[in-house]
């Protein structure tokens, strides 16, 4: 969109400054000639967000010729283009140094045009104003772009941590209950099997203590399926009072980077995928790993980002680190420890934008929670 525009801008600047050339009374030189020197003051303007300083570069150089050995006098809109839209240019599209030396570029020519041309001290000053106006614009406006790109970024990373958040909630909750839902039912059903192999033993000898013992395998079984109703039941009814001290765990990441951003601001974190169910030491292991990866790479400063995946089978996390004055030192051994622990896998690559990160894989197999 914005190369169209400047393709629009430079045509305009043509057709204008064209006719400006063709109905002057003080043309010199060939009509193709001076049509070609403003070409090249003008196409460039396709280019000119790339490369604000080439093109300042080129439209002073071709208005060189142009005032020199083609046509000076008569022309309002040449000098307006060369002082304004190149001073424009780089002051809106580079950094605060380039664009003082694009803004010298300008001045300093048009200091030079209007010395070879004995014109008096009043013209310096309209000129150096001139180009200061147009200067201020393409800093401000820069300035505003800026402002408006971060706060844009920032909103989407808001906007991001929120659904991550709740995505981080949900596994902590399904976590906890699968965790309660083992206890109690594992507890019923050791109770089960031991009076059920009571009532077997008193078959043949005491048919009614038998029974007895059938009917607390019976009432036992129902128990644990009220239990379960009732644990279920937290799923679908809000109102159950928080958890004073939470475990750590995935639930607890996003305030693990809050936290890490109090000293440490440059951190994004996203979720991917669907939680669910995680086993006790992947859930533990991932919070820690993490919590150990943003200690030890706080002290080398730059950006991270945190980005947690999940997939069917395995629990990816990857932290990543870039523009830090020395690499963090992952894995650290306790991260090796806890990876063994949960039979997963730790590495560190370089990611292609030259940041450092740290990929975690542990497996979200529920079977490690009973062992």
């Amino acid at each position: 969109m914005s190369r169209r525009f400047d393709v629009l801008v430079a045509a305009a600047w043509f057709v204008a400054l064209a006719i400006e050339n063709v109905t002057v009374r003080h043309e010199r030189g060939p009509l193709v000639l001076n049509l070609l020197v403003i070409a090249a003051m003008t196409v460039p303007a396709i280019w000119r967000r790339r490369h604000p300083l080439a093109y300042t570069v080129a439209v002073l150089a071709a208005a060189t010729v142009l005032v020199s050995a083609l046509t000076r006098d008569g022309t309002n809109l040449a000098p307006i283009y060369v002082l304004t839209f190149p001073t424009y240019t780089v002051a809106r599209h580079r950094p605060l140094g380039p664009a003082l030396l694009g803004l010298a570029l300008v001045v300093g020519w048009a200091c030079a045009v209007s010395a070879a041309g004995g014109e008096s001290a009043g013209n310096y000053l309209g000129t150096a104003v001139t180009c200061a106006v147009a200067w201020g614009v393409g800093r401000a406006l820069r300035t505003w772009g800026t402002l408006a790109d971060e706060l844009d970024r920032k909103a989407r990373r808001i906007d991001a941590e929120r659904e991550s958040r709740a995505r981080l909630a949900v596994a902590d909750e399904r976590t906890r209950i699968a965790r309660e839902l083992h206890t109690v039912i594992a507890s019923r059903v050791s109770a089960m099997v031991v009076q059920a192999e009571a009532a077997e033993l008193l078959l043949d000898d005491d048919l009614a203590r038998a029974d007895q013992a059938m009917a607390a395998v019976e009432a036992t079984g129902r128990e644990a399926l009220s239990d379960m109703r009732r644990m279920l039941g937290v799923l679908r009814h809000a109102g159950e009072a928080p958890e004073l001290a939470p475990q750590p765990g995935v639930g607890q990441i996003h305030a693990l980077v809050e936290r890490a951003r109090a000293e440490w601001d440059g951190i994004e974190l996203s979720v991917e995928g669907e939680p669910g169910p995680l086993p006790a030491s992947v859930d533990l292991g991932l919070y820690r790993i993490l919590e150990d990866a943003l200690a030890t790479a706080a002290v080398t400063g730059g950006e991270a980002r945190v980005e947690l995946r999940f997939d069917e089978s395995d629990v990816e996390l990857v932290a990543a680190v870039s523009g830090a004055a020395s690499p963090p030192p992952w894995p650290t051994l306790a991260m090796r420890e806890r990876v063994a622990v949960c039979g997963g896998a730790i590495r560190t690559e370089t990611g292609h934008d030259g940041s450092r990160r740290l990929v975690t894989r542990l497996p979200r197999a529920f079977e490690a929670v009973f062992a």
